[in-house]
């Protein structure tokens, strides 16, 4: 299940693959095209790989859910140009021949290009992989940590870890559902985690930096050595808390597939990697990990209870679920799982933390 939770998007049409060569030929000059590949991974935009005598692109078709502004193709811009200045790989904006970093179609419908890095999905997790994973986003951290661009404003959204926005939500959807059967099967469930909420320290995570936002397992490209090469999928960048990024990298990476229960080892793992790059942000680490663990452990069963109640934003797998409320219903529940061991084995993540972090 993707981290950020939004629709899950079909293969494109012949249609659509047409409409891409009307985009780059009225907007680009990237040459003659040979191919073009509709690419299914993705969760919300509609995305290319094209070929070209020139060499290979990424053309993408933003959802509207990001806004008609471009601020967050800029974003990434601004991010990639910078990441590259300081020899950082990333995929990077191709601009139109007007020179904008983005193109509408007539539908008002956002495009861009970016260069197409070839690497390979992210591998079978295991502790040298997850290593990996922790050592990408810690050189992103470390970099964007000395003199980051300047970041256009996008509006507040879920996966700005520790904004207040998942929690109101929440609480707008268990008020207007309070009288419904829907609220009663679960109304013991959303006691215990009114309970966190009340406890919840109202606290910052550390410094604020330029953060990716999105930093799941399948948006890590590998070599063919299972050496980590980049973070892919630059929608989600904004200000944010660093160490609360980790602790989100680290729940997708060591949650095995077909597991509910984090493996610690690959926690582990995943957070020496990340020092190994980034030492500097060891300190907030130490002190603020394993309250953001459960920080966006518990913000990700909020979300899926909200979507519970709406039946609104994630995508239905038919297949497995009788109802999208069901289907959500089953991933809270599975992520209290979760919560619930990080509660029970808080004492030795905390020891763990500590001795990685030198504190």
């Amino acid at each position: 299940m993707p981290d950020l939770l939004l629709p899950r998007v079909a293969a494109a049409d012949d249609d659509r693959i047409g409409e891409v060569g009307l985009i780059l030929a009225a907007h680009y000059d990237l040459g003659q095209v040979l191919r073009s590949q509709a690419l299914t991974g993705g969760r919300i935009n509609r995305t290319w790989r094209v070929d070209t005598d020139r060499g290979a692109y990424v053309v993408q078709r933003l959802h509207p859910v990001f806004g008609g502004d471009g601020h967050v193709v800029e974003n990434a811009r601004r991010v990639t140009d910078h990441l590259a200045a300081k020899g950082i790989l990333a995929p990077q904006i191709v601009p139109a021949g007007s020179g904008r970093t983005f193109v509408s179609d007539q539908e008002t419908r956002l495009w861009r290009v970016m260069t197409f890095i070839q690497g390979n999905p992210a591998p079978d997790r295991t502790p040298k992989t997850v290593f990996e994973a922790g050592r990408v986003l810690g050189k992103w951290h470390r970099v964007m940590s000395d003199n980051p661009p300047e970041l256009l404003s996008v509006p507040p959204a879920a996966y700005m870890h520790g904004h207040p926005l998942v929690v109101a939500e929440f609480q707008q959807a268990i008020k207007k559902h309070h009288h419904t059967d829907k609220y009663r099967h679960v109304q013991e469930v959303i006691a215990v985690l009114q309970g966190h909420l009340a406890a919840w320290p109202d606290q910052n995570y550390g410094p604020v930096g330029v953060v990716h936002g999105d930093p799941k397992w399948e948006n890590i490209l590998f070599d063919e050595f299972g050496r980590g090469l980049c973070l892919i999928d630059l929608d989600t960048i904004h200000l944010g808390f660093p160490v609360l990024e980790v602790a989100d990298g680290l729940r997708s990476w060591s949650a095995l597939a077909g597991q509910k229960p984090l493996d610690t080892d690959l926690l582990e793992a995943g957070l020496a990697g990340y020092i190994k790059e980034f030492s500097e942000l060891a300190s907030s680490i130490g002190r603020f990990l394993v309250a953001g663990l459960k920080r966006v452990v518990l913000e990700l069963i909020l979300r899926y209870l909200t979507d519970y109640f709406e039946e609104s934003y994630f995508f239905w797998d038919r297949s497995m679920f009788p109802s999208l409320a069901e289907q959500n219903l089953a991933h809270a529940l599975a992520r209290k799982t979760i919560l619930d061991q990080v509660m029970i084995q808080e004492d030795g993540l905390l020891q763990m933390v500590t001795k990685l972090a030198g504190h």
